[in-house]
């Protein structure tokens, strides 16, 4: 660690444990290098940087705002990826060196070694062609929406995932083969997750206690729903 890095108003030490549940703040020119305590991946904020390193323990970043940096050749495993989650999009890898950079400009993507996934807030835009590769770059552009509509975003995947989920468990004749349910029910949970990841990036921008507080608690409902199994009965009201 150098330079000036906080967890709320604490300053955190070198070797600290982060918990997972806390935003990281870093003054301009301040970097913090991480290292997951089971896998043992590692990657680097730098700042001016306001950041969710390993969300409840999970190899995901949330990034407000700031610069993140990893390293190839550490801690891969078979099908396990990380997800860097933005305001504008998300970037996620198995094993590969990148720099995610995101700012009021929006977000820019630079591949140094192996290959990354970007996926744009909004599906109505033109899809990259993924993977990215060594020395690829690529950016999206700040589309201006607030945290309150990705918090909405994010409820309509998570309805939308529950509702797949139902359908997988549905006996009725005219629901279509168990293998496309499963499919399908396998792409609306990632796109669940990746809404609601982004979601979670922006409310962390909110500035206001009150509305923070309110968004994120909406944010936690919705996660919990397309993570969860379903049960018979109506899907929750908004």
């Amino acid at each position: 660690m150098s330079g000036q890095v906080t967890v709320g108003d604490q300053v955190i030490k070198t070797s600290a444990l982060l918990d997972g549940a806390s935003w990281v703040d870093l003054a301009p020119g301040a970097t913090l290098a991480l290292r997951h305590t089971i896998t043992s991946r590692e990657l680097k904020i730098v700042g001016p940087a306001h950041a969710l390193p390993c969300r409840s323990g999970a190899e995901q970043v949330l990034l407000a705002s700031g610069r993140v940096s990893t390293s190839a050749n550490l801690g891969v495993r078979p099908g396990a990826e990380v997800l860097i989650a933005t305001p504008f999009g998300t970037v996620r890898y198995g094993d590969a060196a990148l720099d995610v950079d995101v700012g009021p400009h929006g977000l820019d993507l630079h591949v140094k070694e192996g290959e990354a996934w970007l996926e744009p807030e909004s599906a109505a835009k033109k899809p990259f062609k993924n993977p990215l590769g060594g020395h690829g770059h690529a950016s999206l552009p700040n589309s201006g929406s607030t945290p309150s509509t990705l918090v909405d975003h994010c409820q309509a995947a998570a309805q939308h995932a529950d509702e797949s989920a139902r359908r997988v468990l549905s006996n009725a004749p005219d629901a279509g083969s168990l293998g496309e349910r499963a499919a399908a029910q396998v792409r609306d949970r990632a796109a669940a997750r990746r809404a609601c990841a982004m979601a979670a990036a922006a409310v962390g921008s909110v500035t206001e206690p009150a509305e923070r507080q309110q968004l994120w608690a909406s944010l936690i409902r919705w996660e919990g729903l397309w993570q969860s199994v379903p049960h018979p009965g109506p899907t929750p009201a908004p």
